[in-house]
């Protein structure tokens, strides 16, 4: 059931995360149009706002509440998850300037099969008949959802973006792989807290995206927030986004520790069909055809079907070890 909690958390404020960026980045009043600047502000207020949690926890003895655990969490693991986020979150955020919500919700449909890669390369999945099933089903479902969206008409300026998604969802797959490995290792009693490695992760997302931006935004640095028409609003819309990422990243870190990083990428579907909804009442996409509300439809089914398989096979395990438990 905890599970269930972190999931249905994350796909009611990520949507919201992913529409109050594309504010910021697009207001023409506001005139923060910094990717790279964007992703280490953000991240900067992510890592404060975690680590004023963390010490408020241990100071008043509530470390067990958040899952604060005295599970050593190497450095190298929060700079490793940290930069590919940076280059995750970076490639997204230049996305959502370049495209709308619904085409770059539409092309991220393909995670299942990104991730099933990973998770089959990094020996964290296995090859089952029911499993492939469910995941060609969401590639094709994937694929009829991004029909129109890249035509031949506009192919030079569609294919740069394929790439840029394409290099996105890659970094995505492998963030999540190693996080369940280094977060879920088999055979320990006592995992590590979800909610210290975002904090060393967004500190090193918050460094990287500094960094990139004096290569790529010099402009950023030419008089800081103070040089903008309203730096007083672009502070308090960081601020928010920075608290956002925090529940956000701490119930997707916190699903996938529960469950597997290919189940977390199944269930994507399902909250990007709500993001491409949500898109459409606030007229911010274009309208989806037929063939595309289609694809949307399998991809929804098969995420269904994974959960029922996911769900027996776990049901299989359960009878599997209750005699050798009661033999005990």
């Amino acid at each position: 059931f905890e599970a269930i909690f972190w999931y249905c958390l994350w796909m009611v404020i990520a949507p919201i995360m992913v529409f109050s960026i594309k504010d910021l980045l697009n207001n023409d009043e506001l005139r923060f149009s910094y990717s790279f600047g964007f992703l280490g502000c953000s991240n900067f207020m992510t890592w404060a706002l975690a680590s004023v949690t963390i010490l408020v926890a241990k100071m008043t003895g509530h470390e067990g509440r958040l899952g604060i655990t005295k599970v050593n969490i190497k450095w190298r693991y929060g700079w490793g998850l940290g930069v590919l986020q940076a280059l995750e979150v970076g490639l997204g955020a230049r996305m959502l300037e370049l495209v709308s919500v619904t085409l770059r919700t539409e092309v991220r449909m393909l995670v299942p099969l990104f991730q099933y890669a990973g998770g089959l390369a990094l020996g964290l999945e296995r090859l089952q008949a029911q499993l492939v099933f469910c995941i060609l089903v969401l590639a094709a479902g994937g694929c009829l959802a991004v029909t129109g969206s890249i035509s031949p008409e506009n192919a030079s300026d569609g294919l740069p973006l394929l790439l840029i998604a394409t290099g996105s969802l890659s970094i995505s797959v492998t963030k999540w792989a190693l996080c369940q490995h280094w977060l879920a290792p088999h055979g320990s009693a006592e995992r590590p807290s979800a909610l210290v490695m975002l904090c060393r992760m967004a500190l090193t997302s918050s460094l990287c995206g500094f960094l990139a931006a004096a290569f790529l935004e010099p402009d950023m640095y030419e008089g800081g927030l103070t040089a903008l028409p309203q730096p007083g609003a672009v502070f308090g819309r960081l601020l928010m986004i920075g608290a956002i990422v925090l529940v956000m990243s701490s119930a997707e870190i916190r699903a996938v520790q529960l469950t597997s990083a290919l189940t977390f990428a199944v269930l994507q579907p399902l909250h990007n069909l709500i993001v491409i909804l949500a898109d459409q009442l606030m007229g911010g996409g274009r309208p989806l055809s037929g063939i595309a509300w289609i694809g949307c439809l399998l991809c929804f089914l098969a995420a269904v079907k994974y959960a029922e398989e996911r769900n027996a096979v776990a049901k299989k395990q359960r009878k599997i070890s209750e005699p050798l438990l009661s033999a005990e």
